[in-house]
């Protein structure tokens, strides 16, 4: 996964620093690989809910995507879907520190999924590689 293109949006500096670090560490460190993908799960999570709902400020992320505002803006269950995987192996790399390379090779394609997805939506990108 390459997320280089969003190396030129400057609103997404701070998600880009995260996708990079996730991208970085896949192989060799997978839990410090799967909680940066989970902050940058999070940085999308907040910005999709503060366009829509409000202030994020104390919501969890499981809260925000309960919101019906929320869920109508994202429609189907895919993004949300991707969400929620990314979430579960975040817990799992900072609660159990037990992930493989193989489980952040997952959480990154999903990562890689859900950024692109999201960048195109938001016009920031025309489009995403597929890998």
């Amino acid at each position: 996964m390459n997320f280089a293109y969003l190396k030129n949006a400057p609103d997404f500096a701070k998600l880009y620093d995260y996708c990079s670090e996730a991208e970085e560490f896949a192989l060799s460190r997978p839990n410090i690989s799967v909680s940066s993908a989970r902050k940058a799960m999070e940085f999308i999570v907040k910005m999709i809910y503060s366009a829509v709902a409000g202030d994020p400020q104390g919501k969890t992320v499981f809260d925000m995507l309960s919101d019906y505002n929320v869920k109508q803006y994202l429609g189907d269950d895919t993004l949300p879907a991707a969400i929620h995987f990314i979430r579960k192996r975040g817990n799992a790399a900072v609660h159990e520190g037990t992930l493989t390379a193989d489980d952040a090779v997952q959480v990154l394609k999903m990562l890689h999924f859900l950024v692109g997805e999201v960048a195109v939506w938001w016009q920031v990108v025309p489009d995403y590689p597929a890998d």
